[in-house]
């Protein structure tokens, strides 16, 4: 039997997250959106999901063609052993 886990990808199509974005995207304070924001909200999640052994990722295209962003959630099944998601960084 396969590896169990829980895969969530809310996705969007705006105008995408630039390359400078997405390079800061995880860390603490970091926000696009001026007094409107943290900055805490992806750094938490982020957080939150390593310590329950998963992951959450994000893939992102300012191309017009086919422009959005997918952020990925897997979570290990509450069964799983510790580390069955080992298909990468987060990042």
């Amino acid at each position: 039997m396969g590896r169990r886990r829980y895969r969530s990808h809310p996705r969007g199509t705006a105008h995408g997250i630039s390359t400078e974005a997405r390079a800061r995207i995880w860390e603490p304070f970091y926000t696009t959106k001026d007094l409107n924001g943290t900055g805490l909200g992806l750094w938490i999640s982020s957080e939150i999901v390593q310590r329950h052994g998963g992951r959450l990722s994000l893939r992102s295209s300012e191309d017009p063609a086919h422009r959005g962003t997918v952020f990925s959630l897997f979570l290990p099944d509450a069964g799983a052993e510790p580390g069955d998601l080992k298909d990468g960084p987060r990042r």
